[in-house]
Formats: C-alpha cells, sequence, structure tokens
C-alpha cells in the first residue's frame, strides 16, 4: 500500500542540528572515497609494472560495485537506513585498508571493489534526509546532495594527488580510512535508529544477473582495442553478457519483489532523468579520466601536459567548486523556465566545455578554464534531476527512483573510465598518443553530452505539462535556495 505525505510525515524520526551536517559529509566522503584512486591511475601502473588499461580497473571496478550494489543497499536500508549506513562504512573501511597495505596490486583491485559499496550510500543517504528534514526543506535538501556527488569527486582529485605526492598511493588510501572512520562515528551519533523495522525481500539472484551482465560488458569494453573489436572472443563476451542482462531484466519484470522496479524506471515520467543520467555518466569519467591521463602524461606528441600528479588532482578543484555554482544556476532557472528544460541546459554547458577542452588544452590554465565550465554544467545537470524523477511518484518510491537513476549514473562513471583508454589506443593506433588523439577523445566526450541533451529535451517536449507541475515543488528552486 502507498503511504501518503501525512503518514510519511508521522513517520519522520526525531532528529537533532547535527543530522543534515552528519548526512551531507557521508555523501561528500564516499563521493571522495569513489574517486579516491582516479588520479593515481598512471602512479598505479607504474608502480605495479601493468598497462594503463589493467590500472584503470582500480576505478571501474569501484564503479560497477557501486552500480549492483545500490538497489540491493536501497532494499535493505530502507527499514534500518542506520545500521545499513554504518555495515557500508565498515566494508568501505576494509577496503581501503587493503589498498593502503602492500599486498600487491590483485589486493588493490579487492580493495577499491569494497570501496564501491560507499556509492550505494548516496542514494540511501538522500532518502534518509528526505525522511528527516521538515518537508519545506526536502527539495533543497535533495538538490544539495545530488551535487555533493560531483562535488565530491571534483575535491577527491586535488586531496589525493597532494597527499599522494607527500606520502605514496598508500598515504591517500589511509587518508581515506580516516575520513571513512570519522564519518562512521558522526554517522552513528546523529543518524536516529529505525523505530519498527520489518522484514525485506531481497532478489539475490537478480544481483547476481545484474552484477555478472555489467562486469561482462565492461570488460569487453575495456579490451576491445586489444582484442580487437570484432575478435571472437570480444563478440562472444559481448553476447553472452547481453544475454544475461536480458535475464536479469525478465527476472525483474515477473517476481514480486524485483532489485529494480524496470516499469516504474522506464515509465514516460522517469525515462528522460534515467537515459540522461547513463549517457551523461558516460561522458563525466570518460572526460574526468582523459583529463587525469593526459595531464600526467609526457607532452611529446601534443598528448600530454608532463605535469605530476598534484597538477592533476589541482585542475579538478575548479570543476568541484563550479559544481556548487551550477546548483545555484539551476535553482535560478527553474525560476524561469519550465524546470525539465534545465536538464538540457546543463548538457550544453557541459558538452560545450568538452570542445573546448577537444580544441586547447596545450596549458594547464586552458584545462583549468574548460573544468570550471564542466562544473557548472554538471551541478546544474545533477541539481536538477531528483526534481524530474521523482514528479508525479508517490511518496513511498522516492528510495527506489532515486537509488535506479544512481545505480544508472555510476554504470555510466563505470563505463566512462572504461573507454577513456580503449579510446586513446584506438586513435592512437600503433603509434604514441598525440595532440589529435587527445582531441578525438575529448570530442566523443562533447559528442555524448549532444547525445544527453537531446535525450533531456525530447522528454521535456514529450511528457505532459501537468507532470512537470508536481516537479516544482521538488525543484531545487522550490526550497530555500
Amino acid at each position: 500500500m502507498v503511504r501518503t505525505e501525512p503518514e510519511v510525515a508521522r513517520q519522520r524520526p526525531q532528529v537533532g542540528a547535527g543530522f543534515l551536517p552528519a548526512v551531507i559529509l557521508l555523501t561528500t566522503v564516499t563521493s571522495v572515497v569513489s574517486s579516491l584512486g582516479a588520479p593515481l591511475i598512471p602512479a598505479i601502473a607504474r608502480d605495479a609494472d601493468v598497462p594503463v588499461s589493467a590500472a584503470q580497473w582500480s576505478l571501474t571496478l569501484t564503479m560497477l560495485v557501486g552500480a549492483v550494489t545500490t538497489p540491493l543497499m536501497g532494499r535493505v536500508g530502507g527499514n534500518r537506513p542506520r545500521s545499513a549506513v554504518l555495515a557500508g562504512l565498515a566494508v568501505v573501511a576494509t577496503g581501503l585498508l587493503l589498498c593502503a597495505l602492500p599486498l600487491g596490486f590483485t589486493w588493490l583491485l579487492v580493495g577499491r571493489a569494497l570501496q564501491g559499496v560507499g556509492i550505494a550510500l548516496i542514494p540511501l543517504a538522500i532518502a534518509i534526509a528526505r525522511n528527516g528534514v521538515p518537508a519545506a526543506r526536502v527539495a533543497s535538501t535533495v538538490g544539495l546532495l545530488s551535487v555533493t556527488t560531483v562535488a565530491g569527486s571534483g575535491l577527491g582529485y586535488p586531496l589525493t594527488a597532494v597527499v599522494a605526492r607527500q606520502g605514496g598511493i598508500a598515504a591517500a588510501f589511509w587518508l581515506g580510512f580516516a575520513l571513512c572512520c570519522a564519518t562512521a562515528l558522526i554517522a552513528a551519533i546523529a543518524i536516529p535508529r529505525s523505530p519498527a523495522p520489518q522484514r525485506v525481500s531481497v532478489d539475490l539472484c537478480g544481483a547476481a544477473l545484474l552484477a555478472v551482465s555489467t562486469a561482462g560488458l565492461l570488460l569487453a569494453l575495456n579490451r576491445g582495442e586489444p582484442w580487437g573489436w570484432v575478435a571472437p572472443r570480444t563478440l562472444a563476451l559481448t553476447f553472452l553478457s547481453a544475454i544475461v542482462l536480458a535475464l536479469w531484466v525478465r527476472r525483474s519484470l515477473r517476481v514480486d519483489h524485483p532489485l529494480v522496479d524496470l516499469r516504474m524506471a522506464w515509465g514516460p515520467v522517469a525515462f528522460g532523468a534515467n537515459l540522461t543520467a547513463l549517457v551523461a555518466g558516460v561522458a563525466v569519467y570518460l572526460m574526468l579520466s582523459l583529463i587525469m591521463f593526459g595531464t600526467q602524461a609526457p607532452s611529446t606528441n601534443g598528448f600530454g601536459l608532463g605535469r605530476g600528479v598534484v597538477t592533476a588532482g589541482l585542475l579538478l578543484l575548479p570543476y568541484s567548486l563550479m559544481s556548487l555554482a551550477g546548483s545555484r544556476l539551476a535553482a535560478m532557472l527553474g525560476r524561469r523556465m519550465r524546470r525539465d528544460l534545465v536538464l538540457p541546459v546543463g548538457c550544453a554547458i557541459y558538452g560545450a566545455s568538452a570542445v573546448v577542452v577537444a580544441l586547447f588544452h596545450a596549458n594547464v590554465w586552458q584545462v583549468m578554464v574548460g573544468m570550471a565550465f564542466a562544473g557548472l554544467g554538471g551541478g546544474a545537470t545533477f541539481a536538477v534531476m531528483p526534481a524530474l524523477l521523482l514528479r508525479g511518484l508517490p511518496v513511498a518510491e522516492t528510495g527506489s527512483a532515486v537509488a535506479f537513476n544512481m545505480v544508472l549514473r555510476f554504470l555510466g562513471f563505470a563505463a566512462g573510465s572504461a573507454l577513456m583508454p580503449a579510446l586513446v589506443d584506438l586513435f592512437a593506433g600503433d603509434q604514441p598518443p598525440t595532440h589529435a588523439t587527445f582531441t578525438a577523445v575529448a570530442s566523443v566526450g562533447a559528442a555524448l553530452w549532444v547525445i544527453a541533451g537531446g535525450a533531456a529535451a525530447a522528454t521535456a517536449a514529450l511528457v505532459p505539462r501537468r507532470t512537470t507541475a508536481a516537479a516544482a515543488q521538488l525543484s531545487p528552486a522550490s526550497g530555500s535556495g
């Protein structure tokens, strides 16, 4: 039975003054940890003596595990959010410990995979905040927490870079371990216990099918260039992964308690936000991975800047800061135009930044300007997305809707992370990458933003205006922002 808003209000837990800061800290730290390995990929490749494409899995695995565990955490954490948060942070801390200790490349990958559980805590934190803050502040709070996933990733890059420069790769993971433990302590104090938890049915078989299919597709994407895009094993892996994905879809449509409610997720109301989240996710991490790799690559042939990990990390600081400005831009635009039109505007800004970086990347300041505009576009895009996602949906479906949107977003992140080295190899061929290689890969990112913005604009034109009226009550613009 669907709960009404008054029923939800009566069930709101009693929270203290530190509740909202604790939830903001939770989403920010988990975003920082999830992106922790990105600036370190070239250093990991050197230290472990593995190709960059192999080291890239230290980021891709995190995103993949996050995408798979997000709906699981949404199902389990809906009744016991405080326990789920603390258990999730314990898993993340374990993963950080494995990466910090000198156990070898394999255990580093295992640790990075465990850190992906932290991604699953983000939609859970949004659901906790929605249930704990006053109704008048729900819109602005949900928008803010959505943007922290962008800002947190941007903050993680320079923070990781500076620490790694001073103390090595292990020091960056020790810092993440300390942040994770501190966040767990604050969450244990500030997040209240659930009043009356109930038994939850979890589709573990569906989770396994989703994990196998997405892992297989990402592996085929990552290894397509060295294996050959039409090589038998590449085609076989892609075909088998697609079959497993189809089995997951079939199961999700038939079981009583699916991991993801696909009928709701791909309905006319949520379709635009979810499709944009997937494509935009690919574009975001394709560009961020390219910037991190290109900045640290040798400056010969015009591909790289030949700078260190600190410079690479600091390049993303404007991205993080401007993402917060992007959320304010979304609020301002939302007061002057239909809110479902704000999403294609954000995509257009990010796409324009990709074009700028594709054409002008010979100097640090040029890349920094491009990343500042990317942050502005990303902040606007992800701040308005919850409003469009939740328009017209029952209150009881909030957690599930946000969780699936996050699944698609982080699947996109994982795909973009895996796609970047494959595209570099594809455009470079047998020669070292050049200026033209960088331009070509960045142009692919720009094209993806055109697709994302087009999907958002088409949905805005097709979805009836009456559904956007409901979105007005959920938009960041309708809150205090």
